[in-house]
């Protein structure tokens, strides 16, 4: 059993982590602004993974012209929503049963470029089914969405933070992010290479 906290270089230890899935990937995280992540989850599901995303309702997940909800959907992607006033707050991730990743970090631009962010990754099995349970009972009481543009979202980020947000897009990355996330481990075992790739 392997248990390891990060404080830098998050997104690409997340990234590299997708990329070993080989069957499904369980996401719970309350926003969803990056677009290499977006990217990372449509080349997922071209290779066969099972991909359920959970993210909180907030008007900010999906005003990003660079990440498009519906295709995601339309390629059989479930995608879920919390109803204000009820914030899905969680930000963690299950890789194929046998990875969790889990901290402060949401999939966000602000996040890898400014904030002060953390993860811990693991591959405890019981830890690992505590979080499948917590995914299970977001999944009880949130709304997947079918049809984005049907959908009334809330607005609990304003809108400057929104704009300073994708505003990041413009900036040159001062992160090393994988572009083309590719697995360097076989995912048999999610060893301690994994976990500190």
């Amino acid at each position: 059993m392997i248990t390891k906290l990060f404080h830098k270089g998050i997104a690409k230890k997340v990234l590299t982590n997708l990329a070993n899935s080989k069957t499904d990937v369980k996401i719970a995280v309350e926003w969803f602004t990056n677009p290499v992540f977006y990217k990372t989850l449509i080349k997922l599901n071209e290779n066969g993974v099972k991909i359920e995303l959970i993210v909180s309702d907030d008007n900010m997940n999906f005003t990003n012209p660079k990440i498009n909800f519906q295709k995601l959907i339309d390629l059989g992607i479930k995608i879920r929503v919390s109803q204000s006033p009820n914030l899905m707050h969680n930000n963690f991730c299950v890789i194929d049963e046998r990875l969790v990743v889990t901290g402060t970090y949401s999939w966000t631009l602000r996040a890898e470029l400014y904030n002060f962010e953390n993860i811990i990754v693991s591959n405890d099995k019981e830890l690992i089914n505590d979080y499948l349970d917590c995914f299970a009972n977001i999944t009880e009481n949130t709304t997947e969405i079918t049809e984005v543009d049907k959908f009334s979202f809330s607005t609990v980020t304003s809108q400057a933070e929104i704009d300073f947000e994708f505003g990041l897009e413009s900036t040159p990355q001062r992160i090393e992010i994988i572009a083309d996330a590719q697995p360097k481990v076989k995912a048999k075992k999610h060893s301690k290479e994994i976990l500190e790739q």
